[in-house]
Order: C-alpha cells, then sequence, then structure tokens
C-alpha cells in the first residue's frame, strides 16, 4: 500500500508539474520552463528505477538530457539531444515485450512517417548530411517504437507511443516548416502524456 501511495504521490505531483509547465507557455515564463522540463521528465522515471532490468527508466533519464539539449539556441545542441532522443527510443525498443510479426497497423503508421519526411524535405535538405541522415534514422526509430507498443496489446502503453509520435511530428514541422504559435503547447502536452503512460504501465 505504502508504494502505491508512492506511485500516486509522484504521478500526481508530475501531472501538476506539466500543468504549470503547460502555464508557463503560454505566459511565456522561460525561467520556469528551463528549470521544469527535465526535472518533470526524471520525476516520472523514479518509480521505474524498482524494476531489474531498467531500460524504460533509463530511456526516460535520455530523455530528460534531450529535453536539457534542445533548450539550448544552437544547432549542435538539437543534434545531440536528437540523439539522446534516439537512444531513448531504442531503449523503449528492448523493453517492449512483444512478439516481431507483420500487422495491417505498419501501414497506416508507414504512410505517416513517410508522409511526414516527405513534407519535411524541403527544410531538412537545407541542413547538412549527419542531421538528414539523423532525422530519417529517428523517424525509422520511433515508428519501430510504435510498432513494438501495438504488438504489446496495451492500450495505454499505445496511446503513450502514439502520443510520442505526434508530439515528434509537431516538433519536427515547427522546425523545418512553419513555427505556429501553438506548436510548442502540443509538443510538451503530448509529449508528457506520451511518457506518463509509458511510464505507468512499467511501474
Amino acid at each position: 500500500m505504502a508504494m502505491t501511495l508512492t506511485l500516486q504521490t509522484i504521478h500526481v505531483i508530475s501531472a501538476t508539474l506539466v500543468c504549470l509547465y503547460l502555464v508557463a507557455i503560454v505566459g511565456n515564463w522561460y525561467a520556469i520552463k528551463y528549470a521544469l522540463k527535465p526535472v518533470i521528465t526524471l520525476l516520472i522515471a523514479y518509480p521505474t528505477f524498482r524494476k531489474p532490468f531498467p531500460y524504460i527508466s533509463l530511456g526516460l533519464v535520455f530523455s530528460a538530457i534531450g529535453d536539457a539539449l534542445l533548450m539550448i539556441p544552437h544547432e549542435d545542441a538539437f543534434v545531440f539531444g536528437l540523439l539522446s532522443f534516439l537512444v531513448a527510443h531504442i531503449l523503449y525498443i528492448m523493453s517492449f515485450k512483444a512478439p516481431v510479426r507483420l500487422s495491417w497497423a505498419a501501414i497506416p503508421l508507414t504512410v505517416f512517417s513517410g508522409t511526414m519526411l516527405y513534407m519535411l524535405q524541403p527544410g531538412i535538405t537545407k541542413e547538412n548530411v549527419a542531421v538528414q541522415l539523423g532525422v530519417i534514422i529517428y523517424v525509422v526509430a520511433i515508428t519501430t517504437m510504435t510498432y513494438r507498443a501495438l504488438f504489446t496489446g496495451n492500450t495505454i502503453l499505445t496511446i503513450g507511443a502514439l502520443l510520442f509520435c505526434v508530439s515528434d511530428a509537431v516538433l519536427a514541422w515547427e522546425k523545418y516548416v512553419y513555427p505556429y504559435t501553438w506548436c510548442e503547447f502540443v509538443i510538451m502536452l503530448t509529449y508528457y502524456i506520451a511518457q506518463l503512460c509509458i511510464a505507468v504501465v512499467h511501474c
């Protein structure tokens, strides 16, 4: 019971801080955003460390590192942030226990990923070769992570993986196509819900 209460408390605190972060986005409170962004992800990760093989925990830690790097307004920091999230997705793929098989679910996911790459292509081609390859590899990784989540048959995990796709798609759109004012709010809302869904399943 004590562990259950502890997990509930951590999740409530995490959800509360996420709400505060979203308010900070609307209010342009940069100090609060910079302070909270990686801290929230680490807080979400904390209950998962009791697992013997903490792939999810490590994935969340690398996500927190990526969060911090993406706050730095420099292209090199973005590349390293992308690399951190790539490692996180590989760790997630390793943690999702599901058989590898063909599925009709592969069709819409592949179409979505291919369409996103096509629409991002004009903006991506302005970057160096390393960034172009990095984006392609990252899209393959997050698509694979989503397949694996679907194959587990776990609804919460599937929702988390799909929301992660939405978050990254909007992030890519903001960076390489057009930065709408609502992008950051949608990116962070879907991102934190995604991470919470993935973490809750593995607590």
